[in-house]
């Protein structure tokens, strides 16, 4: 760690729907809970036909199959040895260098 430790970012009040300004920990957190919980809820109709009535396909059948079709092996090595070795972990945590040696020493087996 360095001499100079990182301050950690954090909320110490925060403006709810109604405007009222809620500060410490516990109230925060409720905010935010309450405004993340309505956000993703609705009491509304749940029939959206008329809507998807509305638009238009995005993937033609062409490109669903090409979807659909078996990822060949070269594929899979391709994407693996293109990703940065320490970036941004993978679907399950791993790194890049971690897959890229596993795909290395095991590629037969892919």
């Amino acid at each position: 760690m360095s001499t100079i430790q990182r301050r950690r970012n954090r909320v110490v009040c925060i403006q709810d729907e109604n405007g009222v300004w809620s500060s410490g920990e516990h109230n925060v957190r409720t905010t935010f809970d309450r405004y993340f919980r309505n956000l993703f809820t609705t009491n509304g109709p749940r029939e959206m036909r008329n809507v998807v009535e509305c638009v238009n396909p995005v993937i033609s059948n062409a490109m669903n199959t090409d979807f659909l079709r078996p990822i060949a092996p070269q594929e899979i090595k391709d994407v693996v040895f293109e990703m940065g070795a320490l970036k941004a972990l993978g679907l399950y945590g791993f790194q890049g260098i971690f897959l890229s040696t596993l795909v290395a020493t095991n590629f037969s087996e892919v």
